[in-house]
């Protein structure tokens, strides 16, 4: 349960910031990258392939494998939320209408 609250307050976010480019030019080079690939059909497979594969999670056997599937299931339910909340405004770098977020406003 904590992990879908949380994956709100994500999706929540992403739609903020969406069309605030004063909050957008605050986040980390990171957090640009993972915010533009959110709502691509790709990013969670991706992520994990990433976290797998790339980063060496096959490394850490059973513990790697259950890392690299649960962070992709969490941006497929990130996205999974944000396609329910409807499209991207048009013409925005990256939308508010998940109001069950947690009231931090700062990635992990």
């Amino acid at each position: 349960q904590r992990h879908v609250e949380y994956a709100s307050w994500e999706a929540a976010r992403l739609m903020r910031l969406e069309g605030d480019a004063v909050g957008w030019s605050r986040l980390t080079r990171r957090q640009k990258l993972k915010y533009r690939g959110l709502r691509a059909w790709w990013f969670a497979p991706a992520y994990f392939v990433g976290a797998y594969i790339a980063y060496g999670g096959f490394l850490d056997g059973r513990a790697g494998l259950a890392h690299a599937k649960a962070k992709a299931w969490y941006f497929a339910t990130v996205r999974q939320l944000l396609r329910e909340a409807g499209p991207a405004p048009a013409g925005r770098a990256v939308t508010p209408l998940l109001s069950s977020a947690p009231a931090k406003d700062h990635a992990p």
